[in-house]
């Protein structure tokens, strides 16, 4: 099969023949996988590792065989897997890393592990892939550039002297809190813009494609819940220390109060709507959505095969409802058979949601979508209202002027 990418992919293939170790941060729907494989194949790569989450192993296996050209072996393999591959991973010439926001915490094992496998090795290509480089501060960056870095052709990131720590401090504000040192908000924008410049390419869906319009509703179903307590502690805890039992508990509990008015809603609009993907946060509310609407569920449980048959399901409108947890549909699936999305309750991360998002407003999209929250009350509202600020600061980072 003649593959005839769109302009702007085009423009990012050349992007990464240029600069054989750079971050695609195309927003999601836009092809990077394309991208990725196409720009290896044209670089003249022979052996090529992609790297990418447990669930994406299937689809990746798929879009090889639609978008190589067979002049290259493919090994695919997931970010928990990559330590098993150590003593073979300098055949490989090529590496490309899918969802690279996976690799955004310096201190986690699997983000060492590529690390030190990268620097030590050095492949002639790196490809760090993701629509959400970016998914709640800016420190979060410092990963993905430091792999670039390895290329031995990015001398813009000596400025910040290899250090995390300096990285954070020149581009974020610095808080002392009663749980460590935190990182907020964001500085000196146009110099981070100049620093990444020479590694980082960003496209915006409505830049480069003619997608339709997106429409967001907040349906507030009451004024106060009973909840309203519990998800405030668990708001102040997730500010303060996510890792508290009141952060975890009560944002699970006030998901789980929610249904209630998320299956209403459902029910009393499915006829217009005709097919629906239901989200929300938390695999007990998705399976209490599921049992009540029924349908499809999908959970971090269920296998990349089913998940791909339930999609599929959805798309050619064999079921009419979908219900999945955000974690485990997030990236990596293409619902544009759907045009109407229902959040029961919202991640706590601004990126997240806009992945979710992008799974219906993509490439093959032809109507309008539309999008509800589901606020069971003021605080509820409130909450989704400081998500919305805080995106429009990442989004200010994301901009496409990064890269010029």
């Amino acid at each position: 099969m003649t593959i005839r990418p769109y302009k702007f992919q085009e423009e990012g293939i050349s992007f990464h023949l240029e600069n054989p170790y750079s971050i695609n941060g195309c927003e999601m729907g836009l092809g990077k996988t394309l991208m990725g494989i196409v720009s290896a194949n044209r670089a003249g790569a022979k052996h090529i590792l992609v790297v990418c989450p447990a669930f994406l192993v299937p689809n990746w296996h798929e879009e090889i065989v639609k978008f190589s050209d067979g002049s290259a072996e493919f090994r695919v393999v997931s970010y928990s897997s990559i330590k098993k591959i150590e003593k073979e991973f300098s055949k490989y010439d090529t590496v490309i890393c899918d969802e690279a926001h996976y690799l955004k915490n310096i201190r986690s094992l699997r983000t060492q592990a590529i690390h030190k496998l990268v620097k030590a090795h050095r492949p002639k290509r790196l490809y760090l892939l993701t629509g959400t480089p970016v998914k709640n501060s800016v420190p979060e960056f410092y990963s993905i550039l430091k792999l670039c870095h390895y290329g031995g052709k990015y001398p813009e990131f000596d400025i910040i002297g290899n250090s995390y720590h300096r990285f954070s401090q020149m581009f974020s504000h610095r808080e002392q809190t009663p749980w460590g040192i935190k990182y907020s908000g964001m500085k000196n924008l146009q110099r981070l813009k100049s620093m990444v410049k020479p590694v980082y390419l960003r496209r915006r869906a409505h830049e480069v494609l003619d997608l339709p319009e997106e429409i967001t509703r907040e349906v507030v179903c009451s004024e106060k819940d009973k909840t309203d307590q519990l998800l405030t502690t668990a708001w102040d805890a997730y500010l303060g220390n996510k890792k508290s039992k009141s952060f975890a508990a009560g944002k699970a509990i006030s998901a789980l109060a929610k249904v209630q008015y998320t299956v209403e809603f459902v029910e009393e609009n499915l006829e217009q709507m005709e097919k629906v993907v239901v989200f929300t946060d938390h695999v007990q509310a998705a399976e209490k959505l599921h049992k009540e609407l029924g349908g499809h569920l999908i959970t971090g449980g269920v296998p990349p095969a089913k998940r791909s048959t339930y999609v599929d399901d959805i798309n050619e409108g064999r079921v009419q409802v979908l219900v999945a947890t955000i974690g485990a549909l997030s990236v990596g699936v293409n619902i544009t058979g759907v045009n109407h999305m229902v959040f029961n309750d919202l991640t706590w991360v601004p990126a997240d949601i806009s992945q979710v998002r992008k799974r219906i407003h993509r490439i093959g999209q032809k109507k309008t979508c539309f999008y509800y929250y589901i606020l069971a009350s003021q605080v509820d509202k409130a909450i989704v209202k400081t998500l919305e600020k805080k995106r429009k600061i990442l989004e200010a980072m994301e901009d496409e002027s990064v890269t010029g």
